[in-house]
């Protein structure tokens, strides 16, 4: 069954939890990266970054992401 189309103030409220929690995490990004000393180390805590970045939207979005391929098969 498909879900309900969100309206724009819902859609809105999903976007500034999302945004103010990450806003948080980039903050202590900021400050935790200010004397780095390794680009490659950099790079990689930039990308864990985007990583949690997408898979809090997708969350907010679409509900928890399962463990695995088959966890939707199995319920």
């Amino acid at each position: 069954m498909k879900k309900p189309t969100p309206t724009p103030s819902e859609l809105e409220q999903v976007a500034d939890e999302i945004l103010s929690g990450m806003r948080a995490e980039l903050l202590d990004f900021l400050q935790s990266q200010a004397n780095a000393t390794s680009s490659s180390a950099y790079e990689n805590s930039v990308l864990d970054l985007a990583r949690q970045f997408a898979q809090k939207v997708a969350t907010q979005q679409d509900g928890p992401l399962p463990k695995s391929r088959n966890a939707k098969k199995k319920s």
